[in-house]
């Protein structure tokens, strides 16, 4: 299955702060997934279980930003959304991490700026917004944040096993700020704020002998 990018008619989650200050490295940085090579403001997957639509998970755009008492932070959106019949959707925060920016992966810091629970957990029917969190090491600097990958897992009740992505972002070069800014707020779209605009990719999670299995992208 091809995968088509995904526009939506939105603004961006967390906005950056305008302006800058040449010789001053960047406080402030928007980044955006990457959906067939193009920045978009929300990626989104789509689950199907037993063949039917069982809701989605989008990753939306966010910031990296020093704050005000110097720690830099990548912030970015998840919403998980299930509406299967009677499965609740697990995501491990464990498993969710930033690849491709230093070594070892960057881990989860926190959900929502509160303490982490062990599973973000979504009942069949419910859908959750949350934002994570990434607290970048001391050596990763703003302007070291280019491009990198969130890995994230979802558990479905009874599958045999999980479905697992590494969905890319980039930053946005232009968008690049060396004033102070203060830290940004704000909420994932709820589902009449989204606009679909374009194939998502899916990914299906199908019953075989009375459990389920999650498979790739056909």
């Amino acid at each position: 299955m091809k995968n088509k990018s995904l526009w939506l008619g939105m603004g961006t989650l967390l906005a950056a702060v305008a302006g800058g200050c040449a010789g001053v490295g960047s406080t402030v940085v928007a980044v955006r997934p990457i959906s067939d090579g193009r920045p978009v403001n929300l990626t989104s997957y789509d689950l199907q279980v037993d063949g039917q639509p069982g809701g989605r998970i989008l990753l939306a755009d966010g910031q990296a930003i020093r704050e005000a008492d110097g720690r830099r932070l990548v912030r970015v959106g998840m919403r998980i959304e299930n509406q299967s019949g009677d499965q609740v959707y697990r995501v491990p925060t464990g498993e969710i991490y930033l690849s491709r920016l230093a070594a070892p992966p960057i881990a989860l810091t926190a959900i929502d700026r509160d303490q982490m629970p062990g599973t973000v957990e979504v009942a069949p029917g419910e859908a959750r917004s949350v934002e994570l969190v990434f607290a970048l090491p001391a050596r990763v600097r703003i302007d070291d944040v280019h491009a990198f990958k969130v890995h994230w897992a979802l558990l479905i009740d009874g599958a045999l096993q999980p479905i697992v992505r590494d969905t890319p972002f980039a930053a946005s070069e232009l968008d690049r700020s060396s004033q102070s800014a203060a830290p940004a707020t704000g909420e994932l779209p709820t589902m009449s704020d989204l606009k679909r605009a374009g194939g998502f990719p899916q990914q299906r999670a199908m019953r075989s002998g009375g459990r389920a299995t999650a498979q790739p992208p056909m």
